[in-house]
């Protein structure tokens, strides 16, 4: 994490791995110079799991957009 990111300032909940278990989105809206990024921890049956988290932001494949400066990507989760 750097410094002022606003990492958890925004949480949910959702089965993104399709296994059947909740996984916890964490918004980071002002990592990559505050161009933003979701940080998705996935879920297991006795809790969250360390291995295969992702760091989701716009210059990744399959999400529109490209990060720019000030874009807050992630402020806002569902």
């Amino acid at each position: 994490t750097v410094e002022f990111d606003l990492f958890g300032s925004a949480l949910s909940a959702g089965d993104f791995d399709n296994d059947g278990i909740d996984d916890l989105p964490i918004s980071v809206p002002g990592d990559l110079a505050s161009a933003g990024a979701v940080n998705v921890i996935y879920g297991a049956r006795k809790g969250l799991r360390s291995k295969r988290n992702q760091l989701w932001h716009q210059n990744r494949p399959g999400i529109e957009d490209v990060a720019e400066l000030a874009d807050n990507f992630g402020a806002a989760l569902p």
